[in-house]
């Protein structure tokens, strides 16, 4: 039901509502000098890293051979295009190259469950 809640437009979308939200909240508080828009200031300014994260992780933490790797790799284990590339949108914003390798090599429970549950997901 909230899938687009995931979709980089919408992230993107949302960045650009932060930075409206602290340009008001700058200018508010150069007129009026009240410590309320500071605390709006700092907790926008945390929303808007907070929001920015999988973004930076999908574009700027995995390199173009570890995509290309998962990828031959998804595909070779599921044979479906769609899945992969669903799976592998959640993947790349989850976790960095590093994390999901070391993960992967540990065979650790809470990434099964997460590929468990986001195939499933993505199934539907």
């Amino acid at each position: 039901m909230f899938d687009f809640m995931d979709s980089d437009e919408f992230i993107i979308g949302l960045e650009i509502l932060f930075l409206i939200f602290i340009y008001f909240d700058v200018k508010k508080y150069i007129l009026i000098r009240k410590k309320e828009y500071l605390l709006n200031i700092v907790l926008t300014i945390g929303l808007f890293i907070y929001a920015l994260n999988p973004l930076y992780n999908k574009y700027y933490k995995w390199g173009d051979l570890g995509k290309q790797e998962y990828n031959k790799q998804c595909l070779s284990n599921e044979n479906n295009l769609s899945l992969c590339s669903c799976l592998n949108d959640k993947i790349f914003k989850k976790y960095t190259e590093v994390e999901y390798s070391f993960l992967l090599s540990q065979q650790d429970d809470a990434l099964k469950d997460f590929l468990n549950k986001e195939k499933e997901e993505c199934l539907k």
